[in-house]
């Protein structure tokens, strides 16, 4: 064996470590969709069935710009059915000039203003709401299914509320994409159904509704940044599973490294570019010298075979470092003598990252030294050396600790 051997080369890989887990699953986003603002008339609103009326009011507004309002108008006397007003992107719910539709899941509500006819009504907002001898409660909406009109599934119900005979309310409907039936389509229905009984007592209303508008959703949140940063050379542990004595472990292939016979100093080092943080002190980097045949299925071979010489190097909590010589002879599947009679010194250091080494002389004398340039002596016994006089292969590993 050349005097000085230095054992760096077998391990110095490249990992390249590519960070480019992303994932989208955003939907793009859905703009709103104007079913009605009134500004000149009320194209694709109209009477489903029934005896209320819609029609184009110039004279109210809420949009701002002055253009009107839809103002719908039934009486209770006149049919069971005493409201059925569609409004749709085209034509009526059965008529469609240009087959334009939409996907209602894809909105997440239904808004409008609205304002009740205090003059024309008989009825009061509480009793159209509630109707003294039954009925459907407030006003329900319908989704216009496309293309027959057959299912009508129910967005949802409202109240009128009570603040629309002052002036404009807003109101919002929610609508569960859940619901069955309601894609495709291509509007809405406002609608009210009487008893007989009701429809005998009679009760005149009248309100109008402006900015009628299905809510889109919301903008995906902007594109990811993605970069990569520039590759570490050399060969990167992770400590992924899950003991905390779990061992991760590269070994040579070859088995000529035993320093005993050696004519002058044989030297072994690890150059350390990055360390677990102070935040994970107790994260251990080892080197394992094992002579023989070591068992090439198992990864703790400190345990495992009978004679082992391991150099351990942790970190601590301030961010320094610690490392630890020790050995143990015939004792296989046990830690032996590790943490007794074979603790032998090792350098400590100021920090983790940098080139480590561990020196051997003359067979028993061993030197440790830390990146910071601390040194520790110790004696192997010489005993135990004819142990490690053969073949030999050398392991570079981390094992988690108290992570």
């Amino acid at each position: 064996m050349n005097d000085n051997s230095d054992t760096r080369p077998w391990f110095r890989s490249i990992l390249c470590a590519l960070g480019l887990a992303v994932s989208t699953t955003a939907a793009l986003a859905v703009p709103d969709l104007t079913l009605g603002t009134f500004d000149a008339d009320v194209g694709g609103w109209g009477t489903a069935w029934g005896n209320a009326t819609a029609t184009h009011d110039p004279a109210q507004d809420n949009t701002g710009n002055g253009g009107g309002a839809c103002y719908i108008y039934g009486d209770f006397s006149l049919d069971q059915n005493t409201l059925t007003v569609y409004g749709c992107v085209e034509g009526n719910p059965w008529w469609h000039p240009t087959s334009a539709n939409f996907n209602m899941s894809d909105y997440k509500s239904l808004e409008f203003d609205i304002l009740w006819d205090t003059a024309a009504s008989t009825l009061s907002i509480g009793e159209f709401n509630s109707p003294p001898l039954g009925g459907e409660a407030g006003i329900t909406i319908w989704a216009v299914d496309y293309s027959d009109f057959n299912d009508r599934p129910t967005l949802g119900s409202i109240a009128v509320p009570d603040g629309a005979a002052t002036g404009w309310v807003h109101v919002s409907i929610p609508i569960d994409p859940a619901i069955s039936g309601i894609d495709p389509s291509k509007g809405v229905v406002f609608k009210k159904w009487v008893p007989a009984e009701q429809v005998a007592a009679g009760g005149i209303y009248g309100f109008w509704l402006d900015n009628v508008v299905l809510k889109g959703t919301d903008a995906p949140p902007p594109p990811p940044t993605v970069s990569i940063d520039t590759p570490t050379p050399g060969l990167t542990f992770i400590a992924a599973s899950g003991g905390q004595w779990d061992r991760q472990n590269i070994r040579t292939v070859g088995n000529g490294y035993s320093w005993v016979g050696a004519s002058g100093p044989v030297s072994y080092s690890l150059e350390v570019a990055e360390f677990a943080d102070k935040d994970h002190a107790g994260f251990q980097l080892h080197m394992y010298f094992v002579p023989g045949t070591p068992d090439a299925t198992r990864s703790d071979p400190d345990w495992h075979e009978a004679d082992v010489l391991m150099w351990a190097i942790g970190n601590n909590a301030d961010g320094s470092a610690y490392s630890d010589v020790r050995y143990k002879t015939n004792a296989p599947d046990s830690n032996g003598i590790f943490f007794s009679d074979g603790n032998l010194a090792g350098a400590d250091g100021a920090t983790t990252v940098g080139t480590w080494t561990i020196t051997f002389n003359q067979d028993t004398s061993i030197t440790t030294r830390s990146p910071s340039g601390d040194e520790a002596a110790a004696t192997l016994p010489t005993d135990v050396v004819p142990l490690f006089d053969k073949t030999m292969q050398v392991y570079v590993g981390v094992v988690p600790g108290l992570l």
